[in-house]
Order: structure tokens, then C-alpha cells, then sequence
């Protein structure tokens, strides 16, 4: 018995323990969460304000380094020298904002903010970077010294091109007060011929004698309008813009057979059409292609239509004040050709008026001959009475240096921009 009851025991025992419950965890309350979860929060709170405090300090520092003014340097004799750590942060972000600046509307434009910019960038240098440029203008404006070399036109069309971009000229500093003469120039005739320069080194050379618009041939390889997809167009404006120079016109000079030959009267529609879109294109400059009288009413009027769509005027010769075509045509004056027919250039452009959409400056010489104005001993322009005829009449177009048929283009073209940028008219 005793045996049993030991072992009813232990089976006892066992079941006990094998079935005994766990004591049970404390419930957590709701509120006591609440208070972690608003403890948690509160602690996140005064770090994020923290991080926000020293952001917002961290900020002002440096709002408040970038508007202070430059600083002179304890050491520094001149006062015109500036901090260079702060001159270079300066000039960095002006060129960064310039970049942009040029990069905005394909590149081909400048705006007020961007001459804002320049003018800024160039009294942040100050200093000697001040003194170099007014010195480096002075050495351009010095007068040619006896026993120098004289500037030679060719050598300086074939010899090597400084990039005009590298520069910051007064005609973009302050575009109000550009001192160089209101003339452009033929391209064509500087291209004729073995040996030419290119036409980037030619552009080159017309702005650094002071040019300020070229005339292009709508009927050249290079800038006929078929030959000129929309990239080499944006191309064109681009190396304009760089040398500072504006497009004047296009010339359009075929035979006048052409106009009127069955033959020939279709394509010479088609090409001249091209050359008012390259006008539209290159900023709704005018086109010059004198057309003779006779030629047929439905082709004058099909191109004054294109004209009138893309804002272009066609420019048609004029050698007296009878001129009574409507617009979009409009009078082109030679200066030349109204010599030869006896008449005075400066009369016909005063009793033309608004008429005129064109002006060439070339002079008939005694030998009966093309050239450039005032030659000594061979001038029978009078230039002065020109360039006041088109001073009054208030054209806002750019009269063009015609340098077709001419002995020496490159010489030719240069002294006319000198000789007529001497003419003072109006008691200046």
C-alpha cells in the first residue's frame, strides 16, 4: 500500500507541475503609452529644433558673408585692391550667372540682366584688373607713331584672329553709347578670289575694324538659303553674335533674264523665296534683289505675299525719287548707279523718306570706276550730304558698304569706315 500511495503521489505531483500556470504579466494601460508616445515625440521635437536652429544659423552666416561688402585687406597700400578669397567667390558666381545667361534662348541673345551682369563682374575686379583694361584701351587709342609699320588690311585678314568672346568691348558694356560708325559692309567681295579668308576670319576682321552689321550674298554657296539647314542658320547667328556684328541684308543678284524667262522664272521664284526665310531667320532683314519692270504681275505679287507672311521688305533699285512700289517693297539707293544717272544721292533719299529700305555707300570714281568714298583726286560723292540725308530722314536701318567690283575690297572697305566715321555731321 505504501508502494501505491508513493506512486499516486508523484503522479500527482507530476500533473502539478506539467499544468501549473504561468503567472500572468501585468496588463499595460493605455495612458501609460500615451506617455511614451508623448515622450518619444517631445524628444524628437527638440532635436528636429536643434538641427532647424543650427541650419537656420549656419544659413544666416553665409547670407550673411555673401551681402557684405568687399573688405579691404589689413595690409593693403591701395584701396582699390580687394579681399581675393571674396574677389574670386564674386567673380565665380557673376560668371555662374552669366553662363546661364547665355545659355538661356539658344545663346543667341542678351538681354538687360545679362549686361547688368557684365557691368557687375567688371567692378568686382577692380583693382589692377581695372588699371590693365583702361590701360589696354589707352594702347588702342594711341595715334600710329612715325617709323611703325602701317596696319596692313591683308595681313590682318589672313593673319590670326583673336576671339572676340575673350572680350568685354564698351559696344556691349553699355550698348547705348556705341562709338563705332553706323555702317555694315558686302561680305562677298572679301571672299572672291584664290587665297580668301574664312568666313569666320572674315566676320572677325570687319568687327575689328568697326563694323557693325554685315551684308551676306543670298546666292554664295555658303550662305544660299537651300545649302542652310536650321542648325548651320542658328550656327550663323551664333558666330554674329560673338563678334558683336548684326545682319544687315542679303543680296539677291541674279540676271534679270531670269525673271521673265520661262526657262528660268521658276526656280528664280524658288531661290528667292529661300531668301526671304534666311532673311526671316537672320532677324526679318531686308532682302535686295532688284527685279526689272516688266516682269509679270502674278510673280511680284506672289513675292510680295511671302514677303508680307514673314515680315521681310524686298529691297528693289531706286535711282530717282520715282519710286511708287507698295510694301513690302521698298527703295534701295546707290549711290553709284544714281551718280551715273546723273543725280544726287542725298536729294533722292530726302524726297524718298520712309520709301528708303536701303543705302549703299559707294562712290563713282572719275575713271568711271566703283571705289570707296573721298579717294583723293577721284571722289565724286558727296558723303557728308549722304550720311546727314540719312541722319535726318531717322532710317533705322544700317547703310552697307557696296565693295563689289572694286579694285581692293579689304583696303577699300577700311578707309571707308575711317573716312566716313570722321564725317561730322549736324555741327558735331
Amino acid at each position: 500500500m505504501r508502494a501505491v500511495d508513493l506512486d499516486l503521489r508523484l503522479e500527482r505531483r507530476r500533473a502539478r507541475t506539467l499544468f501549473r500556470s504561468e503567472p500572468a504579466v501585468p496588463p499595460v494601460r493605455d495612458a501609460e503609452l500615451d506617455d511614451r508616445d508623448k515622450a518619444g515625440d517631445e524628444r524628437c521635437g527638440r532635436a528636429g529644433k536643434r538641427r532647424g536652429a543650427e541650419l537656420s544659423q549656419r544659413f544666416n552666416r553665409a547670407r550673411a558673408t555673401r551681402e557684405q561688402p568687399l573688405r579691404e585687406e589689413p595690409g593693403d597700400r591701395d584701396p582699390g585692391d580687394r579681399n581675393p578669397r571674396r574677389q574670386r567667390e564674386v567673380e565665380h558666381a557673376l560668371d555662374e550667372e552669366a553662363r546661364d545667361e547665355l545659355s538661356a534662348e539658344d545663346g543667341f541673345r542678351r538681354d538687360e540682366r545679362l549686361v547688368a551682369c557684365h557691368r557687375e563682374r567688371e567692378f568686382a575686379r577692380g583693382g589692377e584688373h581695372r588699371h590693365r583694361r583702361d590701360a589696354a584701351d589707352d594702347r588702342q587709342r594711341e595715334p600710329q607713331h612715325d617709323g611703325e609699320p602701317e596696319h596692313n588690311v591683308r595681313d590682318a585678314l589672313h593673319g590670326e584672329i583673336v576671339s572676340p568672346s575673350e572680350r568685354y568691348t564698351r559696344a556691349m558694356l553699355s550698348p547705348g553709347r556705341d562709338e563705332r560708325p553706323r555702317l555694315a559692309a558686302t561680305i562677298a567681295p572679301l571672299r572672291a578670289g584664290a587665297g580668301a579668308p574664312t568666313m569666320r576670319d572674315a566676320l572677325a576682321w570687319m568687327a575689328r575694324i568697326g563694323l557693325r552689321g554685315v551684308q551676306f550674298d543670298a546666292t554664295a554657296p555658303e550662305t544660299r538659303a537651300r545649302e542652310l539647314p536650321p542648325s548651320a542658320r542658328r550656327d550663323l547667328r551664333a558666330t554674329l553674335h560673338r563678334n558683336e556684328l548684326a545682319c544687315a541684308g542679303l543680296d539677291f543678284f541674279i540676271p534679270s533674264a531670269h525673271y521673265t524667262d520661262p526657262v528660268h522664272v521658276s526656280r528664280a521664284f524658288d531661290a528667292l523665296v529661300g531668301a526671304i526665310g534666311l532673311g526671316a531667320d537672320l532677324g526679318r532683314v531686308p532682302v535686295t534683289a532688284p527685279m526689272p519692270s516688266d516682269v509679270s504681275a502674278d510673280l511680284r505679287d506672289a513675292v510680295a505675299a511671302e514677303a508680307s507672311r514673314l515680315g521681310v521688305q524686298v529691297l528693289l533699285a531706286a535711282e530717282s525719287d520715282a519710286f511708287a512700289a507698295p510694301a513690302p517693297f521698298a527703295a534701295s539707293v546707290d549711290c553709284a548707279a544714281v551718280l551715273a544717272a546723273g543725280g544726287r544721292p542725298e536729294e533722292v533719299i530726302a524726297r524718298l523718306g520712309t520709301k528708303v529700305g536701303g543705302v549703299r555707300v559707294v562712290d563713282l570714281l572719275r575713271s568711271g570706276l566703283r571705289g570707296p568714298i573721298l579717294a583723293p583726286h577721284e571722289s565724286r560723292l558727296d558723303a557728308l550730304a549722304v550720311r546727314l540725308a540719312v541722319e535726318l530722314a531717322g532710317l533705322p536701318f544700317l547703310p552697307v558698304i557696296d565693295a563689289r567690283q572694286w579694285v581692293d575690297p579689304a583696303d577699300g572697305i577700311s578707309q571707308t569706315v575711317e573716312r566716313w566715321g570722321a564725317l561730322r555731321p549736324m555741327g558735331r
